[in-house]
């Protein structure tokens, strides 16, 4: 799940930052012009949001998932023996 959604981010964010035609940012070219050292910076600054994103998205399936376990776990009936049946027996 969360190698999906990783990819997924990524392809959205990555989408964002777009370095040509009319929503170029300025700040991209620049670290294009500096070559491949100047981009790596801004790829583990995406990675790094990617990965917290995705990993914030489990941590709340998970804790729904707990908290609807919780829920279900209090309205289970208690089985409790019924008084005053018959009278144990013995074996041997």
């Amino acid at each position: 799940m969360s190698t999906a959604q990783q990819a997924q981010f990524m392809a959205d964010r990555s989408q964002l930052l777009q370095s040509q035609g009319p929503a170029m940012d300025p700040r991209i070219l620049e670290m294009q012009q500096q070559g491949p050292d100047g981009l790596i910076s801004l790829w583990q600054e995406l990675q790094a949001e990617v990965s917290a994103q995705a990993y914030s998205n489990i941590f709340l399936v998970s804790g729904l998932l707990t908290l609807a376990a919780i829920g279900l776990a209090i309205f289970l009936r208690n089985a409790k023996a019924a008084a005053g049946g018959s009278e144990p027996v013995e074996i041997g």
